[in-house]
């Protein structure tokens, strides 16, 4: 009684979909133009000199080296472990190829190689990965799993969308081989607080105008793996400290989901896709 009460409340906004039959797999779709809030958070800036113990040098003994190369600095213990942060953009990289990399209790220092892991305890292992890495979790949620590559993808949240960004804003890839090598994708920044904003709403087509959109540029129907709403990250103009959470469609083609809007009005790149 009390959810469909909560469900009942005017505060909480309905948007009509239908799962549409693709291929093997059910697509959710906006069966209507939809109209979405855009926010403004403060950001947090993780400093490098936190992730390096937790990533390259866990036991304390290892010697780190610092290099700074094409704008983006290099850390290394010399061994197996590397991490490259981009000066630009903050994105984070982080490689090993250690064998003792698979997490086995509670404490960080429980590791051991394992030859092969399940689907189930991958996705164990890439969410206590992020939870070595000091990230809070408040909206973080598993995105998907791609099995080309074997990497499991999350996202942080807002108001039931995902944050989509190519700089990892909001989001974590963990790779994870049998081999024993693993990679980590994400950024050095992350949501803090809401502010106000002035609030700009944003109104997106139905999915079926998108996708019929995306035909008419020229996009061939066999590539486009995925449609949905996200929100796109943009660096208030008044401040650095603020960014801009904007409302847009993202289309997966050729295994990267692109703001919608960069792929219409661009036919010579549509003819390569």
């Amino acid at each position: 009684h009390k959810l469909k009460k909560q469900l009942k409340n005017n505060d909480i906004q309905h948007l009509p979909v239908d799962y549409e039959l693709e291929g093997n797999q059910y697509r959710l779709a906006y069966k209507q133009a939809i109209t979405l809030p855009s926010y403004s958070y403060l950001i947090n800036k993780v400093n490098a000199s936190s992730l390096v113990p937790e990533l390259l040098n866990s036991d304390g003994q290892s010697t780190i080296t610092t290099k700074v190369q094409k704008n983006q600095t290099i850390y290394s213990d010399g061994g197996d472990n590397r991490m490259v942060i981009s000066n630009q953009t903050g994105k984070v990289t982080f490689s090993s190829y250690s064998d003792l990399n698979y997490y086995t209790g509670p404490a960080e220092s429980a590791r051991k190689h394992v030859e092969n892991l399940s689907y189930n305890e991958l996705l164990k292992q890439s969410f206590m990965r992020i939870n070595s890495i000091g990230s809070s979790l408040d909206d973080v949620r598993f995105a998907g799993y791609d099995l080309t590559n074997q990497t499991a993808i999350f996202h942080s949240y807002v108001a039931g969308f995902p944050i989509i960004s190519d700089n990892n804003y909001g989001g974590f890839k963990i790779q994870i081989l049998n081999s024993g090598a693993q990679q980590y994708n994400f950024s050095i920044y992350s949501l803090q607080v809401m502010v106000p904003s002035s609030g700009k709403e944003v109104t997106l087509p139905s999915t079926s105008q998108v996708y019929q959109s995306l035909l008419q540029e020229g996009y061939s129907a066999a590539k486009i793996k995925g449609i949905k709403i996200g929100y796109r990250w943009q660096v208030n103009r008044s401040s650095k400290l603020v960014v801009d959470l904007l409302p847009s469609y993202f289309v997966n083609i050729n295994g990267q989901w692109s703001n919608y809007q960069n792929l219409l009005g661009n036919s010579a790149t549509a003819k390569t896709r």
